[in-house]
């Protein structure tokens, strides 16, 4: 997956006018103005946003607005970049889930010997779930019903 930018430098005789037609035809394109910056009467600077299916029509108003002193155009290979956010997403969405079913239960399982869930063991070193009754017998539950309540209250936030 590749993110195109470009930079150009594009001589007009009304800057004003350049400016305004410029954000209308953006806006028109999907995109936006993310920033823009003034160097007295006779220079700015913008830097837009569109989505790249109109990135090189984009271009071509760029292009269409005046005079092109300089044009540099460039890609960016992103590919690891989202997939590793695609994976990211993909755990938080199953951990998501794991959570709803955890929140469902009053009785977590057995305290001992060993917490061999890794989601358990996070919940009862951050105190949000205890071992109650006798040592071998020992049971997890949620610390308190707030606890839970409170839970609940993130995971529907999200």
């Amino acid at each position: 997956m590749l993110v195109w930018t470009a930079k150009m430098g594009i001589e007009v005789e009304d800057l004003n006018a350049a400016a305004a037609q410029l954000d209308s035809q953006m806006a028109d394109l999907g995109g936006y103005v993310e920033e823009r910056g003034d160097y007295g009467s006779q220079r700015r600077r913008f830097v837009f946003r569109v989505p790249s299916a109109a990135f090189e029509t984009a271009l071509n108003t760029l292009e269409q607005t005046g005079e092109v002193r300089s044009r540099e155009v460039k890609g960016v290979d992103v590919t690891e970049q989202y997939v590793d956010l695609e994976t990211r997403l993909a755990n938080n969405r199953a951990l998501r889930d794991r959570l709803r079913e955890l929140l469902d239960c009053e009785d977590l399982g057995r305290a001992r010997p060993y917490l061999p869930d890794g989601d358990l063991r996070r919940l009862f070193w951050n105190n949000l779930i205890a071992a109650r009754g006798p040592a071998e017998e020992a049971r997890l539950c949620w610390r308190c019903e707030v606890v839970r309540k409170a839970g609940w209250q993130v995971l529907e936030s999200c």
